[in-house]
């Protein structure tokens, strides 16, 4: 297949995990009480840990990285740290602001708008 042709040791990887699903875990829906808000008691989230879609998300990840420049990543431990930590940072006019605030979870990304852009960058790289 592709893999052997293409000899890329993580794309031999993910299409073992593909081949091999069944060892992988479900996504798993739960839900946390939300205490600020009365009109929605529940707040739903997904957990992907150790699914297919978890792997394919680090895969992603490994991919879009170069794409992004040089970026700066701030890890944030609560709601009160990004502005001390965001205090310094100079963000020109042709830059943008991403935040990704939960790993392997990509719900708010506006796929519309930063897919056009991806794949840009990715035509910009591979000519």
């Amino acid at each position: 297949m592709f893999t052997e042709e293409s000899k890329e040791i993580w794309l031999e990887r993910m299409a073992h995990h593909i081949e091999y699903s069944s060892n992988m875990k479900c996504p798993e829906l739960y839900c946390l009480q939300k205490i600020h808000k009365t009109s929605a008691p529940f707040r739903l989230f997904t957990s992907s840990v150790n699914s297919l879609t978890s792997s394919l998300t680090i895969l992603l990840s490994k991919i879009l990285q170069p794409l992004t420049g040089k970026c700066n990543y701030i890890q944030v431990k609560n709601s009160r740290q990004p502005p001390c930590n965001l205090k310094d940072v100079n963000i020109e006019a042709n830059n943008v602001l991403v935040n990704y605030d939960v790993h392997d979870i990509f719900a708010c990304t506006r796929v519309e708008k930063e897919l056009p852009q991806c794949l840009e960058s990715w035509e910009r790289m591979v000519p």
